[in-house]
């Protein structure tokens, strides 16, 4: 007997799609918040301020948090029972983060700001602004809209992106979980046939290579 990598999957793409409407009705208006720290997040860790990046730090440990717990644990996790790990996993990556940027790293020593800085920016608002529209797509609904600190794919992404600032020799500490989140999640959006959403951690695998390999600036 053969089996699919559907057959893996115990809810359909209408259910999975609905989490994001259901999820986004129950924290309302905490999309606000998320919005402004993606906005935020770029611009204060791209300033040669050491105060400013040790923000942006902390608001990116928090992104982690909130989507590990918020989106993973109450929303995904009870139709997917392997994100209920995953949602640990979103904490100690907060705090690794955190360790990086505030013992090994200090952030002062992070990368100039130069080419790289501004093309993380543009890159950064890529993901922020453009991709969240593909699940809506999927969903055909406007409420369907994921946001970068609430829900992992754009979470993830952001924070690979993020990592290119990173010295190159703690650098893979930090895309560790990020590479195992985004082959899970494409794998489960191929399980359950859907082309525009699954772009979004398949970008985050292309990012991760990239920057895995990225020469520091």
């Amino acid at each position: 007997m053969e089996y699919a990598l559907s057959d893996l999957i115990m809810f359909t793409p209408e259910v999975y799609l609905r989490l994001f409407i259901r999820f986004n009705e129950a924290v309302w208006p905490v999309q606000l918040l998320a919005l402004a720290a993606g906005v935020a997040i770029p611009v204060l860790l791209t300033r040669q301020s050491m105060m400013a990046r040790k923000l942006a730090v902390a608001l990116l440990s928090l992104a982690w948090i909130a989507c590990g717990f918020g989106f993973m644990g109450n929303f995904y996790a009870p139709i997917n029972w392997p994100v209920a790990y995953f949602g640990y996993a979103f904490a100690g990556q907060a705090l690794l983060i955190a360790a990086v940027a505030g013992a090994w790293q200090p952030p002062v020593r992070w990368s100039p700001v130069g080419q790289r800085g501004k093309a993380l920016i543009a890159l950064w608002l890529l993901m922020l602004l453009v991709l969240p529209w593909l699940t809506v797509a999927a969903a055909s609904d406007g409420r369907a809209l994921p946001f970068f600190a609430l829900t992992p794919d754009l979470t993830v992404l952001g924070s690979i992106l993020a990592t290119t600032l990173v010295p190159r020799a703690v650098r893979w500490l930090l895309l560790l979980i990020p590479i195992v989140w985004c082959g899970f999640s494409a794998l489960t959006l191929l399980a359950l046939g859907l082309p525009f959403p699954i772009i979004v951690p398949l970008a985050g695998l292309l990012a991760a290579a990239v920057a895995f390999f990225l020469p520091d600036a």
